[in-house]
């Protein structure tokens, strides 16, 4: 796939916004928040907008440095030259490994634009999995409906399991899969699915959260994600029509125990009572 060619009249400020509203949206779906910066700008021209903004649902009373940090991953892309080659130029941090130098920022040239997204406040490895997502719903939209989040997922003991079917009541739809069970329920705020999954033959205390997204091409997704990482994504040969077809998981760099995954498919599928 080849990066979008914006149409005139191009205005950065509207496109920001744009963007912003999508990462709002996958965020708060988690149940997470961060601070997301998002800065376009058009090649051969001044026109541009830089604005960093809180995503999801905030608590103000806990102190971080995530506002810091976020404008620190940014400007420590946007400071360097780069050239475009075709299709696309792709810088992340950190530029230079060390204190002070963290994951989640991605700048991306293309013919015509030049983009720099960086995610502040989880673990650097998800702030980068999380800016991927936007960065791409961005750089290689088709239409405004080009990639939509079918389900978020939370993996949890037995009594986070049970804790789901007894509140969700008669909105849960319990599908067990054959090597786990999981409760669904749709989130008309969000349009998407949320999932509670408990693995019983699972060791140790892994926390793993999933996006899983609806995209015309989730092979191309899932391995634009996991170059961010060096890695290749895990593809599922078996995976049905209706399935996800692969998927890139990324463990904490402080603490391996908390995991997120991108999840892709190429259509919708409703989940039903059976």
């Amino acid at each position: 796939m080849k990066p979008f060619q914006p149409v005139s009249p191009f205005v950065p400020e509207a496109e920001v916004d744009r963007v912003f509203a999508f990462a709002n949206r996958i965020i708060s779906a988690m149940g997470i928040y961060a601070q997301v910066f998002i800065s376009i700008k058009q090649v051969g021209r001044q026109d541009t907008h830089s604005e960093a903004r809180w995503c999801g649902d905030v608590n103000h009373d806990t102190p971080t440095r995530a506002p810091h940090i976020v404008l620190q991953k940014a400007f420590e892309l946007m400071e360097l030259p780069m050239k475009f080659q075709a299709p696309f130029t792709m810088l992340t941090t950190p530029v230079v490994k060390g204190l002070g130098h963290y994951q989640g920022g991605i700048r991306i040239i293309t013919e015509f634009l030049d983009i720099t997204i960086a995610v502040s406040k989880l673990d650097e490895a998800h702030d980068r999995l999380i800016a991927g997502c936007i960065m791409y719903a961005y750089v290689f939209q088709t239409d405004s409906s080009f990639i939509s989040l079918h389900h978020i997922g939370r993996r949890g003991n037995k009594v986070a399991f049970e804790r789901a079917i007894s509140t969700w009541d008669t909105d849960a739809i319990v599908l067990p899969a054959d090597d786990h069970q999981r409760v669904y329920r749709f989130v008309d705020h969000f349009g998407c699915y949320e999932e509670q999954q408990y693995f019983e033959s699972a060791s140790g205390d892994v926390r793993s959260r999933h996006w899983d997204f609806v995209v015309p091409d989730p092979e191309h997704f899932l391995d634009f994600l996991a170059s961010l990482y060096g890695v290749k994504p895990e593809i599922w040969d078996d995976a049905g029509a209706d399935d996800p077809v692969g998927m890139v998981m990324v463990m904490g760099v402080l603490d391996p125990t908390s995991v997120f995954a991108v999840m892709a498919r190429r259509r919708w599928s409703i989940f039903t009572k059976p």
